[in-house]
């Protein structure tokens, strides 16, 4: 789920630490941290068109000193990215972003001014034929046309939600980031 402020730099509390009381040696007390606080920071990166044309549209701008553009002052936050970044294992990112995207909607009623979230837009069709067009042909198409692999996923998931055209656009998207690592390397 992503969502946008107004402020960027804006950070909202989700969850807060979690604590034990031990003792230690010498009978002194002291808190142990069981979990880290999560915060929702909001950046100034990221921000794609439909939520530029959303903000621009939902946020008051007034006030801002002449010549700043108004998306220069709006923060993102997305929790997929919040969560591949700070969870190890598949099991605990899923996890976590399910609260986190909870918490958000949870909050957002309390918060209207703060901060909104987007719907990401559906994802359009590929090419003309696509819906009609059998799976292995789909693939072999994609390939050969050399089509995001991310957009035919996201289209087929909303739409027919084949699983084999699902899990080899995964894998071309896994391909492509270990290249991009390699490269950057």
């Amino acid at each position: 789920m992503r969502a946008i402020s107004p402020y960027a730099r804006y950070g909202i509390q989700l969850f807060g630490a979690r604590e034990k009381v031990v003792t230690i040696e010498g009978g002194y007390s002291q808190y142990q941290i069981l979990q880290e606080p999560v915060v929702a920071q909001f950046d100034k990166l990221g921000l794609m068109d439909h939520e530029a044309d959303l903000a621009l549209k939902t946020f008051d701008f007034s006030g801002l000193p002449e010549g700043i553009p108004p998306l220069s002052r709006v923060g993102v936050f997305d929790s997929e990215a919040f969560c591949l970044d700070r969870y190890d294992t598949e099991d605990e990112r899923r996890s976590m972003q399910v609260q986190i995207d909870e918490r958000l909607k949870d909050l957002q009623p309390r918060f209207p001014t703060q901060f909104i979230l987007v719907e990401t837009p559906l994802a359009e069709r590929p090419w003309g034929s696509y819906d009609k067009d059998s799976a292995e042909d789909i693939i072999t198409l994609q390939e050969r046309l050399e089509i995001d692999p991310t957009w035919v996923r996201r289209y087929e998931e909303e739409n027919q939600n084949r699983i084999e055209i699902i899990e080899r656009m995964r894998e071309q998207e896994q391909e492509r980031s270990q290249e991009e690592i390699t490269v950057e390397a």
